[in-house]
């Protein structure tokens, strides 16, 4: 039943997706998934006390606490808390190494990266992204911290990208995610920080179509253009399934979020740095 209620909430069926979850825990059915679902339903109706008691519910439990420690951290972030979304982030990479799951943590230490990138602070990223290849040079984890690298447009770093994404290349020739989508986006980063936005859009459009993540790396690097204005439109153009939105940093951005019809967002004069939220984060 927990796959049922994704699925009805990535169909904005919010109400149905509740109800298949008090079937299930009528039912006696019980598991971290069902509870994942819950913090999600609770997210994506505003249900701030329903999503501390998922939290509460999975602490101290091991290889569940941290899953639920990340997925508040991307909360916190998507509100603009961007302290608190660290503190959380670091608690869940402490919480997955003491269940032996470094991969696990070396994925949450990846998301930590990306999304300090796309709130500029270059920095804490590449910090968060070296801890990431330091525990593993998997796939996953060694596009997230390309990604996040990626982001910051000193030399140095890009040249450490290009390593990263012709490593990534060599190893998974046949990969359909790495060919398709993870170098695309990479690709079309280091386009953008060379100042070459219609060359990053391109191949951004020929990614798109293997694109079928809640969580798109595809979205995430279009936003992170939105300071040219000729990919602007791009931005605004998008329409989001409403799980989409879920723990996003950008999400403000969609035009379907009042902040992307602001005035300021739809003027022809400078972009706003990154996501509008800035405006109200407390480091």
């Amino acid at each position: 039943m927990g796959r049922l209620s994704q699925l009805l909430s990535a169909l904005g069926r919010l109400d149905e997706a509740r109800a298949t979850v008090q079937e299930a825990q009528a039912k006696n059915l019980d598991s971290s998934s069902l509870h994942l679902d819950v913090y999600l339903l609770a997210f994506l109706q505003g249900d701030t006390t329903g999503m501390a008691q998922q939290v509460a519910w999975s602490a101290g439990k091991p290889g569940v606490e941290d899953l639920f420690l990340v997925n508040e951290a991307e909360t916190q972030a998507y509100f603009g808390r961007l302290g608190k979304a660290r503190e959380l982030s670091r608690q869940a990479v402490a919480s997955a190494k003491q269940a032996e799951e470094n991969e696990v943590a070396a994925n949450y230490e990846t998301d930590a990266a990306v999304r300090e990138a796309l709130f500029g602070n270059a920095a804490e990223a590449r910090a968060r992204a070296e801890a990431a290849l330091e525990l593993s040079n998997s796939r996953d984890v060694q596009y997230g911290a390309a990604l996040a690298l990626a982001l910051d447009r000193e030399y140095r770093v890009q040249t450490r990208v290009d390593k990263l994404a012709h490593d990534l290349a060599t190893r998974f020739p046949e990969d359909t995610v790495a060919q398709f989508n993870y170098l695309p986006t990479i690709r079309a980063q280091l386009a953008l920080d060379g100042n070459h936005p219609s060359e990053a859009i391109a191949g951004l459009q020929a990614a798109a179509p293997y694109e079928l993540g809640l969580n798109s790396p595809v979205g995430g690097l279009l936003s992170s253009a939105c300071v040219d204005r000729r990919i602007w439109p791009c931005i605004r153009a998008a329409k989001p399934r409403p799980s989409s939105k879920r723990f996003s940093t950008i999400a403000p951005l969609s035009s379907t979020n009042p902040l992307a019809r602001s005035p300021i967002l739809a003027s022809d004069g400078p972009m706003p740095s990154l996501n509008p939220c800035l405006s109200e984060v407390k480091l």
